[in-house]
């Protein structure tokens, strides 16, 4: 059975990560023949009455595109770009016992913002409270945030939901 647990990785022509497509977008390409298939998942098929497709799990787009993705500002990616870990103390957690922190507070101008925001704990969110991360003495474990582009993202993704090991060799650094 195939489910939407069956991503596929698409490149551009020149083998750099582009986007995760969903079975739907990843078979609409193929019969549209505007990608080659670059890796298959070794025993994952979609089934027709007549026919049997591997399913997809690396595609490079045959011809250039001058797209350029962003990725959406959440708090899902925000805790993705922060490696679901407090920036202030260093604590891995999960969505449950994470928040997001307003490095400038909202109420002094801060906006909802990649620049802005980060990752942190309750209790240091807590202890933090209405003050900027220097007058609270507690320092960013990465510096201060930045917007994550593409390739990043694509990244932690794999590492924090996905866990395909077909892509590592295509999402080296």
């Amino acid at each position: 059975m195939v489910t939407s647990s069956h991503p596929c990785l698409l490149l551009s022509h020149d083998y750099t990560p582009l986007k995760i497509l969903s079975i739907k977008q990843t078979f609409r390409l193929m019969f549209n023949e505007k990608v080659d298939i670059v890796l298959e998942y070794a025993d994952k098929v979609v089934r027709t009455v007549d026919r049997a497709f591997k399913i997809p799990a690396v595609m490079r787009l045959l011809g250039k595109v001058s797209l350029r993705f962003q990725v959406k500002l959440s708090r899902r990616n925000i805790f993705i770009r922060d490696r679901y870990t407090c920036q202030y103390c260093g604590k891995a957690g999960t969505n449950a016992n994470l928040t997001l922190d307003h490095c400038t507070p909202r109420s002094r101008g801060g906006r909802f913002s990649w620049d802005n925001l980060v990752t942190a704990c309750i209790d240091c969110n807590s202890r933090k409270g209405n003050r900027t991360p220097a007058e609270a003495g507690m320092g960013l474990l990465r510096g201060m945030p930045k917007r994550m582009e593409v390739f990043e993202y694509l990244q932690n993704v794999v590492k924090f939901k996905y866990r395909i090991p077909e892509w590592s060799d295509f999402l080296k650094t």
